[in-house]
């Protein structure tokens, strides 16, 4: 977890610096009204159905008693081979990004920062897997979010030394970084910060932001309220344990059905994990930026403030927020746009019914219902009896045969099977991901011959031209700020690195 950061007094200005209560009051307003705090808001709404689709649960087409009850799968289709196409071009090099000098002095300078970010995403940092899931959750639920921080470690750097005689040993008790000693010598270590930049993925049912908000970057009022930080997380932050001793576990409260939909298949049912010690209790911590004239200075800052219930643990000025987002169909001058699973939904739920229809039929058809009449019971029973028996070639017990038949179901759904053709062609149209992935169309080749290089390039282009624009849109909106906001945290480090080392001098 992320380490506290030294708490800044606020700058002298002409007017006096707000007070927790009305800082809280403020943000707690903010919360309320942000999307994503109340389950029943349109977006939230479409992102569980979003999600419930993709693992096959249709709650909004149920089916009747005793009929299929199959579920097709073209949201998840959909989603899995468009995730693997936007991938591809992010992975399929060693550099994730490239930084590029505009002017000849700056040449060395962008090529070390181009090696350098590179090696913290991609390996002081999942890199694969960060974008895998902040694709993922834009392509299915409208909108991926990651979060960019710098985080301070300190460890030490101890050895044991034999002293030579009591000259050296009192010299190496004399000494800044002297920690004990016992049989095996004297104890001596160094104190070395060393930290890094940390980039996580958060979940879309734990970010908030302010509505009519145009970007994340510009949003009043952006928060990340983390579901998994404990008591003990708190501490190892740096805040005061005394302070943290005394905070509410989260005790659940807020409804968030997204979370819900999430986590199905583990029978979430927004109820807390029983912690086996208080260290591990569930806190309702909020991270939150929000644009605040905190100073009273007649310009609202953005500040930074860390705080579970009414007890704000942080509270510091922020150049800006570390939240960096992708959305595969941006709307014009809005947050939030399109999901592929928004274009995929209503052909799932045609699709579904189709196949349900065409598998009763098929049922229906070879298994024809007999019809029996009276003259055809046994006075025993027996016939009732073999007739409930479904083995094949299984005898049925008769006393008339010709007072008993099967009623033959006519097959008809062969009607459905063109119609099935023509949705899955319209899902392909409006997202322009083929049900065919990575693989070549199966109409591309006739069985005639007719089909040049030519028009199979043109069929494969047409259908890859959707999948490009959305990756050319990743790259130019979140992918680009996210590398911004690292260089930028690894900068500020560097400096902050060269200051001490002046003072110290």
């Amino acid at each position: 977890m992320a380490t506290l950061p030294d708490m800044a007094e606020p700058e002298e200005s002409g007017g006096e610096a707000m007070s927790d209560d009305e800082l809280v009051s403020i943000l707690s307003a903010h919360a309320s009204q942000a999307i994503g705090y109340q389950s029943g808001d349109d977006i939230t709404a479409e992102q569980e159905r979003a999600l419930n689709y993709y693992n096959r649960i249709m709650d909004d087409v149920p089916a009747a008693e005793g009929t299929s009850s199959v579920v097709d799968g073209t949201v998840a289709l959909v989603i899995d081979n468009g995730l693997a196409s936007v991938l591809r071009p992010f992975v399929s090099s060693d550099e994730t990004v490239r930084f590029v000098a505009r002017q000849e002095e700056d040449i060395e300078y962008a090529e070390q920062a181009t090696e350098y970010v590179n090696y913290i995403f991609n390996c002081d940092n999942p890199g694969f897997m960060i974008l895998h899931d902040w694709f993922k959750d834009g392509l299915l639920t409208k909108l991926g979010i990651v979060k960019v921080w710098w985080e301070d470690r300190a460890r030490t750097d101890k050895q044991v030394i034999q002293p030579q005689d009591d000259l050296h040993a009192q010299f190496l008790r004399n000494q800044q970084g002297y920690l004990g000693e016992d049989e095996g010598g004297i104890h001596i270590g160094q104190e070395i910060n060393d930290g890094r930049v940390k980039i996580c993925n958060v979940p879309p049912e734990e970010f908030r932001i302010s509505p009519l908000s145009r970007t994340v970057a510009d949003a009043i009022y952006v928060a990340h309220v983390p579901t998994n930080v404990t008591r003990s997380d708190l501490v190892e932050m740096g805040f005061d344990p005394e302070i943290v001793e005394g905070l509410p576990a989260y005790s659940g409260g807020e409804e968030n059905t997204l979370a819900d939909a999430r986590r199905a298949d583990e029978n979430y049912e927004n109820t807390m994990p029983v912690s086996a010690h208080a260290s591990q209790d569930v806190m309702a911590l909020r991270d939150e930026y929000i644009r605040v004239d905190y100073d009273d200075d007649g310009i609202a800052e953005i500040r930074r403030v860390m705080r579970v219930g009414d007890v704000i643990l942080l509270n510091e000025e922020a150049e800006e927020n570390p939240f960096a987002s992708v959305c595969p169909i941006p709307m014009p001058h809005k947050v939030f746009g399109l999901s592929l699973a928004d274009l995929a939904v209503q052909e799932q739920r045609i699709s579904t019914v189709l196949w349900r229809q065409t598998l009763d039929n098929l049922y229906k058809s070879n298994n024809p219902r007999p019809i029996v009449g009276e003259g055809a019971l046994m006075s025993d029973g027996s016939t009732g009896d073999t007739l409930s028996d479904n083995a094949p070639g299984a005898a049925v017990m008769v006393k008339d045969a010709s007072q008993f038949r099967f009623d033959a179901v006519p097959f008809t759904a062969q009607h459905s099977m063109p119609m099935m053709e023509m949705v899955a062609q319209r899902v392909e149209e409006m997202t322009g991901v083929s049900r065919a992935g990575q693989g070549l169309d199966t109409n591309a080749i006739r069985s005639a011959g007719q089909t040049t290089a030519t028009e199979m390039a043109m069929v494969q282009g047409g259908k890859n031209a959707r999948m490009e624009m959305v990756a050319r849109i990743f790259a130019e909106t979140g992918v680009k700020r996210l590398f911004e906001l690292v260089l930028k945290l690894v900068t500020k480090q560097i400096g902050r690195a060269s200051c001490r080392e002046r003072v110290s001098s």
